[in-house]
């Protein structure tokens, strides 16, 4: 028996008014494009970045710090990415985990065997920056490492994972991992006096390097949508905004939502994250001021009186009924354990967004819609079909099991044809095709 709680999923106006405005990319299988092409498996869709020599690039002004930046709390345990691109990069995690911290030392030591020159002092604007290396010149080498690395975005994506874990760092703590003129810097080397690695130790991570490469392939994808998350809506590209569309389809709050809303989230969705289990993310009473949505972790909900009614976990949403009914929040939200990860549509978009549901359920008619979901998915399949048997014609006369199939699928548009006149059109093809059989 589900258990329907005041703040979490259940039936609400936002899903029911959604159904009006879905097409046909609802109901297929889940699209896997974009993590299939992080991965390597596909050609890069989006374009790609920089690619020429890294001698050749001008020093940016990323690399100038920020002194009003750095001087922003560094013990909140919340991260909020919805500020400026300026703002000091925070890690994921309070403590990175042993897997991370070991793909961080065997790609260090693997750079100091093969090409030592890329780890070094640098200086920019008259600052000497120690021990650090350059963006590009990091995608560069983790390319030509290994066939796992297709692209220069899959490339800062892996890197990106290090950043997100603490175990590497933007010399001035100002940047995500990007395929540019930046510097950056292993956790080892913020340390004065590091010993250089043996070669013992060069050797084992040598031998390490090609399952750590492939660690960080299968993972790079996530911190790659974080970055993306991490924009202000505002400056998300059109590229950004189909990354994030495309994610938006795997998530089980909102697949009852339509095509045309998953795109109009994309573009306001707000990336949040808590480091900390315990943390109260809003109080029974409190305004409603935003939805949220688990991408990772798990939360409890707790009602005075009551205590724990529930747990959510990834894919789950709550917070909406404060929104949709405008009234105080009916019970607690707390964190139950470490790196909760979450997406956020604060107040105006929620109501902007349910504002425009309403005025398509008002003005489009939803039987009709259907019926015409319907006809174009059928006359799909049936052009499908006929084009099959016409390219393997001589093949699917020897086979029982095709011909059979042929005549079944027949009867079938024969039977739909009652109920949809414009089918009709369509069977004496079908009809020619299956007495040739």
């Amino acid at each position: 028996m589900s258990l329907v709680h005041p703040e979490g999923n259940g039936n609400c106006s936002l899903h029911d008014s959604s159904e009006t405005a879905t097409t046909c990319l609802e109901s297929i299988p889940r699209n896997r494009k974009y993590r299939q092409y992080m991965a390597g498996h596909l050609v890069p869709p989006y374009g790609v970045m920089e690619t020429t020599s890294s001698n050749d690039r001008i020093p940016e002004k990323e690399n100038m710090s920020s002194n009003a930046l750095c001087s922003m709390s560094k013990n909140k345990t919340t991260v909020i990415e919805n500020h400026a691109p300026l703002q000091p990069v925070k890690t994921i995690t309070r403590v990175p985990s042993e897997k991370i911290l070991r793909a961080a030392k065997v790609l260090r030591n693997v750079i100091l065997s093969q090409a030592p020159h890329m780890i070094r002092d640098r200086k920019y604007h008259l600052k000497t920056y120690k021990q650090c290396c350059v963006g590009t010149e990091l995608v560069d080498w983790m390319i030509q490492q290994t066939p796992c690395v297709h692209s220069r975005p899959q490339a800062v994506g892996m890197w990106q994972v290090l950043l997100e874990e603490g175990v590497m760092n933007h010399v001035d703590q100002e940047h995500n991992f990007q395929d540019k003129y930046l510097f950056y810097r292993f956790l080892d080397d913020e340390q004065e006096d590091v010993p250089a690695p043996t070669d013992e130790e060069k050797k084992v991570c040598e031998e390490e390097l090609q399952e750590t490469m492939l660690l960080l392939s299968q993972i790079g994808p996530d911190a790659h949508m974080r970055m993306i998350l991490r924009k202000q809506p505002g400056q998300r590209t059109v590229d950004d905004l189909e990354i994030i569309y495309e994610e938006l389809l795997h998530i089980k709050a909102l697949s009852q939502l339509s095509t045309t809303v998953k795109r109009e989230l994309a573009g306001v969705l707000i990336f949040e994250s808590h480091a900390k289990a315990g943390t109260v993310l809003f109080n029974q009473g409190e305004e409603g001021t935003s939805w949220y949505i688990i991408l990772k972790g798990t939360v409890n909900v707790v009602i005075y009186g009551k205590g724990v009614v529930c747990t959510l976990q990834e894919g789950d949403d709550f917070g909406k009924l404060a929104l949709v009914n405008d009234t105080p929040r009916a019970a607690s939200i707390v964190l139950r354990e470490d790196n909760c990860q979450f997406l956020r549509v604060d107040k105006e978009d929620f109501n902007r967004i349910l504002c425009f549901l309403k005025i398509m359920e008002a003005l489009q008619g939803t039987e009709q819609e259907k019926l015409d979901y319907a006809l174009n998915n059928k006359r799909r399949v049936i052009r499908l079909v006929l084009h099959w048997a016409k390219v393997y014609a001589d093949l699917l006369q020897e086979e029982d099991s095709a011909v059979a199939f042929l005549e079944e699928f027949y009867v079938s548009v024969s039977d739909d044809s009652r109920m949809i006149p414009a089918l009709k059109e369509q069977l004496p093809e079908l009809e020619k095709l299956v007495k040739q059989k």
